[in-house]
């Protein structure tokens, strides 16, 4: 019996354009130790290299650089300066420009000694690499986790994202086969190429440096909905940051590790949150940063005391747009003489008894007026309006309603005036889904809507939240109730087909996103920006239902349109199986190769290239060993234990393909044809007895039994 291989990665050939930044270091070590003279090493992108000073002519650079490109081999460049080519995944390679070397060194180099320079420094950057990631997953590991975070300490902003994605693991065999295929989908939503590291147990890292917190919620965000269509079960992501106005002051001891604690500290809550969730530390630390931070209990205590008489009143929060509040004080009290209010640190509350809330505005209105004439146009106040009674509303609510209000006034400037209303649910929703808080989103929601009526873009955003929730019926729902009043809702059919998509239901899926397509409005940012990610998705669709012709025209459409992006190479495999099924074996081969380039761990491309190889005669043994990497991929998969044994039966391991074969027997999609595989080897060992055996279990298969050709099971993407 042929033992399972131990599931050890080997390093992919070409490495990520992420090694030049962090091991540039290393890197540079090696070239200096290589060409000893050599004073300055830099790596640059081709299209960049038009643009960097070399002592030659414009013309001759040019030339220089597309025979390096061209032949990817170095490359003289002026008097003192060597081009090398460099390995990568990119579709704008990288050249490492080594200048500052003696001259007669560069006069006297000949190509063979460029080009030995060149194999010995692949052979060095791969030791590098390899010592540096992680076996399993190929991603960076803990050990240079931590040596990238010492060298960010002078950063001026950088971030720690935790990313913790557990799998629902019945053997130590889908552990490993979890770890692959979501560093693979984490690598693949990495079009940033943040430096990835995966630090054991299903925990991943990102170190993303000179970017804003504001991206740092919607990279958390992003990463969480596209893990979730990769069938992630949980994602939940902890973040931390480390940045000059900071408003956590860090304590004494190692920084980098205070910034690792803080954002595990972050993934714990997360984790509480629900199966899709994240959080970042600063909010939990400095909740007054959080924009729906509730009031003081002083001044919660001080309006209820004045409106536990009340039946029917309006609230108005006056804030000012500046921060200097020294002499403003005296200005507004003047004002509000005669008036019931309280003052808060960021404004004033102002109860106007018997007044509804367009009265309330009117006089909100009127108030900003007269400061603003009083004391000038820097003297500006915004203000959030609410009445009581509202709907089944209690009193406190009233307060967080004016908060609301203030929040959606934002978006029209300094010196708004907003009266409380669905809008203003929808955009507190938004305020929680963008910090995590999806619970919290989910209510906000569906008070707006009830508050409403009907408004599609508050019961989208509830059924997207709903969806991130794993709610999926709910969800759905939510779609539906859109669709019912407006067919042609685009983010509604969008979505809905997403759900459709994940849960099997491909053909209702199919038609929803073939729905979108047709009302997709190309002036709209938001529908324009979910076009392509569309298209491939209808193309996925039509896959799963069995429409191969249409599938690959439209998947390769895609595919041309995405300018080699390396993240195009997701679509492969769909095209390459759906030639397999059209028995277009050339244009089959080719794409699942392709799909192999983007994803080395894709068992049923592995498993269809063996049995297109054993077909077409390209090679018993490479196709024996496609097999049975398919296997060690994914040892229950009938189709890929069946094309195992074919391969050794073809390399002539007869009794371990009848072993291989013979577990087949148990399922009912492959019986017949291991029947058939066992009856020929039988056959082909002058075994009478055991070959007629398998022929009378053939004769006497029942009718509609499948043919010759066996049924591919299918991954949902």
């Amino acid at each position: 019996m042929r033992p399972v291989s131990f599931p050890l990665t080997l390093l992919p050939v070409s490495p990520p354009r992420t090694d030049y930044f962090v091991f540039a270091s290393r890197y540079k070590q090696v070239f200096r130790q290589l060409i000893p003279t050599s004073s300055g090493v830099v790596f640059l992108a081709s299209s960049a290299m038009q643009h960097y000073e070399m002592d030659v002519r414009d013309d001759e650079k040019r030339r220089i650089l597309k025979h390096v490109k061209a032949h990817h081999q170095p490359r003289k460049a002026g008097s003192t300066t060597i081009l090398f080519p460099l390995t990568g995944d990119s579709e704008d390679p990288l050249i490492a420009v080594v200048s500052g070397i003696d001259p007669v060194v560069v006069e006297r180099a000949s190509g063979e000694w460029l080009q030995e320079c060149g194999i010995s420094l692949e052979r060095e950057f791969a030791q590098i690499r390899k010592a540096g990631c992680d076996p399993v997953s190929s991603l960076y590991n803990a050990f240079l986790f931590t040596e990238m975070l010492a060298e960010h300490e002078s950063e001026k902003d950088f971030h720690v994202v935790l990313v913790e994605l557990l799998p629902r693991a019945r053997s130590p065999r889908d552990v490993f086969s979890h770890v692959r295929h979501m560093s693979r989908s984490l690598a693949e939503y990495n079009r940033s190429s943040f430096p990835l590291f995966h630090l054991g147990q299903s925990v991943f890292a990102f170190i993303i440096p000179d970017r804003d917190r504001k991206f740092l919620k919607a990279f958390c965000l992003s990463l969480i909905s596209f893990m979730k269509t990769k069938q992630a079960k949980r994602v939940h992501c902890g973040s931390s940051s480390l940045h000059l106005n900071r408003t956590e002051p860090l304590p004494g001891g190692d920084k980098r590790m205070i910034i690792v604690d803080e954002a595990w500290h972050a993934l714990h809550v997360a984790c509480r949150r629900g199966p899709f969730a994240f959080c970042d530390y600063d909010i939990l630390v400095n909740p007054q940063n959080f924009p729906l931070q509730p009031v003081s209990r002083s001044v919660l205590a001080a309006l209820q005391r004045r409106w536990k008489q009340m039946d029917r009143f309006c609230l108005i929060c006056l804030k000012p747009d500046f921060a200097d509040r020294t002499s403003l004080d005296k200005a507004v009290r003047r004002i509000l003489d005669g008036e019931t209010f309280v003052r808060d640190q960021h404004g004033y509350f102002v109860l106007q008894p018997d007044f509804d809330a367009e009265k309330g505005k009117r006089w909100a209105l009127e108030i900003i007026s007269r400061l603003k004439k009083t004391h000038g146009d820097g003297y500006s106040f915004s203000a959030g309006v609410s009445s009581y009674p509202l709907r089944n509303y209690p009193k406190t609510r009233i307060l967080r309603n004016c908060q609301k209000a203030l929040l959606h006034g934002a978006f029209f400037g300094p010196g708004s005036c907003v009266v409380f209303d669905a809008l203003s649910l929808n955009i507190s929703g938004d305020i929680y889904f963008g910090e995590g808080d999806l619970s919290h989103a989910v209510r906000e929601y569906r008070h707006g809507n009830e508050l409403a009526g009907f408004d599609s873009n508050l019961l989208n955003s509830l059924g997207v939240t709903y969806a991130l929730m794993n709610r999926t019926s709910e969800a759905l729902k939510s779609f539906d109730k859109v669709l019912e009043r407006v067919p042609t809702n685009f983010m509604a059919l969008y979505n809905k087909g997403l759900i459709e998509q994940s849960a099997g239901n491909h053909a209702t899926a199919a038609r929803c996103f073939k729905e979108a397509l047709k009302v997709n409005d190309a002036e709209d940012a938001e529908e324009r920006g979910a076009l392509n990610d569309l298209n491939y998705q209808w193309g996925v669709a039509l896959f799963h239902c069995g429409k191969f012709r249409q599938s690959a025209a439209q998947l390769e459409n895609w595919y041309k349109e995405q300018q080699d992006r390396r993240s195009a190479g997701k679509c492969c495999r769909f095209i390459g199986v759906s030639y397999y099924h059209l028995d277009n074996v050339s244009e089959a081969s080719k794409w699942l190769q392709r799909g192999l380039s983007f994803d080395e761990f894709d068992g049923e491309a592995l498993s269809l290239l063996s049995e297109l190889y054993l077909r077409e005669k390209q090679g018993d043994e490479i196709a024996l060993r496609l097999a049975e990497k398919s296997v060690e991929i994914d040892g229950s998969n009938c189709s890929f234990l069946l094309r195992y044994g074919r391969a050794l039966a073809s390399c002539g391991h007869d009794d371990e393909a009848i072993e291989y074969l013979k577990r087949c027997v148990g399922w009912k999609k492959t019986r017949h044809e291991a029947w058939s595989e066992l009856m020929m080897i039988y056959q082909a060992q002058k075994n009478k007895k055991k070959a007629r055996l398998y022929e009378r279990k053939l004769n006497n298969k029942p009718s509609g039994a499948p043919a010759k050709k066996v049924s591919v099971l299918i991954r949902t993407e």
